[in-house]
Parts: structure tokens; sequence; C-alpha cells
């Protein structure tokens, strides 16, 4: 990726993954190549660096005690928010634990999804006023792959002339080619996407009357 668009992007907001995802209280989740731990119990959430510090192992295999993390290899717990460890439970008593944390990032529960970025987001989290509005319908799409780049991912969600020919089931209509941009309406998609990895879910909504055409 061009360094440019990939500093740029790393000030950005990404779905990373699905509130329902943590029915355990703990996923994974995924932002330009970075692989990331999610943990919380759905009302409030952690993004973190997804390896532990002390052997590497992947922390999305690890589960929540105590509202913290704990490492399924040695059972080192970090803490929520801050991703300081505060447990060894090798170390005997009286020992002082090692200077250990996970990296952490800004994260938001919106939506029905948790949102995060790698560095300090430089705009707040986008609004969708149909997410409350109760004439649109709400869907979650599952996970699935996508092998492309993001910006032909993101040309596509913009290409309304397609829609009659390739969704001519749900959002086309092949008599009526021409579409046109009418504020509230057509649909849109919010969805967590990793660009030639798995997909982490989505959210799709429509109005219920049908598209603008």
């Amino acid at each position: 990726m061009d360094p440019v668009a990939y500093e740029m992007l790393r000030h950005m907001w990404f779905p990373v993954a699905r509130v329902a995802d943590l029915g355990n209280g703990v996923t994974s989740g995924n932002i330009l190549g970075e692989e990331l731990v999610v943990y919380g119990d759905g009302r409030s959430v952690t993004v973190a660096e997804g390896f532990c510090p002390h052997r590497g192992v992947a922390l999305r295999l690890g589960q929540l005690s105590e509202g913290a993390l704990e490492c399924p290899y040695h059972g080192w717990l970090f803490e929520a928010g801050s991703g300081r460890c505060t447990r060894v439970p090798s170390l005997p008593s009286g020992r002082d634990r090692p200077h250990a944390a996970l990296r952490t990032y800004p994260a938001e529960i919106a939506y029905g999804l948790v949102w995060s970025c790698l560095d300090a987001p430089c705009l707040p989290l986008p609004r969708l006023p149909e997410y409350v509005d109760e004439t649109w319908q709400l869907g979650a799409g599952e996970p699935y792959t996508l092998n492309c780049g993001m910006r032909q991912l993101t040309e596509n969600f913009r290409d309304k002339a397609h829609f009659p020919f390739v969704h001519a089931d749900t959002m086309g209509d092949v008599a009526k080619p021409q579409y046109r941009s009418v504020s509230g309406c057509g649909w849109w998609c919010v969805g967590c996407v990793r660009v030639g990895a798995s997909v982490c879910g989505g959210s799709f909504s429509r109005p219920i009357s049908g598209p603008c055409v």
C-alpha cells in the first residue's frame, strides 16, 4: 500500500467486529493487516494488539476473567481499557510483575459494531441515523472473504449502475437502470472488511419501500 495512504488510513475508523461476536467476551479483528484482539462485555470494549507480549500467543484464544483478558498460555491477565498486565500466576507472592502491557487502540461501540483505528482518529464516527429509524430494516451480514483491494471494494459499493444487472433480485430493476441519488433513500452498507482475508461481518439496510430509482 502507498505509504501516504497507509498513514492516512491509520487515523480512520474501521468496524473490526460485531458486538454479537463478543458472546464469550473475546474475538479477533484486523485493520490494515494488524491483527487485533477485541474483548469486553458488549457494553464496554477494549481493542488491543493481537498477540501476548510474553510468548506471542494469539490472544483471540483467551477468555475474560474478572473483566480482563486472560492469556490462554500462561494466564497473564490484561486489564480492560489500559491493557496493563495485572496478574502473572506463576510468580511467587511478593515478586514484582513484569512491566508488560498490550498496545491498545481507540475503541467505540455503535450500530451493533465495534469500531477502532490504529492511531488518533481524525474524524468522529460516521453518523447513521437510519440505524434508529423504524422505517428502515436492518440485517447483519455473516463473515466472508474478499480477495480484492480496498479501492476496488469502495468503488463497487458506490457504483449503483451495476445494481440492475448484478443484484436484480434485491436492489436492482433492469427496467429502470438509471439511478438517482436521494438523501435518506437507497441502500447503504456498513461492513467489517479485512481486504484479502475474512470479513468480520457487516450490516445492510434499505428503506422498507425499496430503493429509489
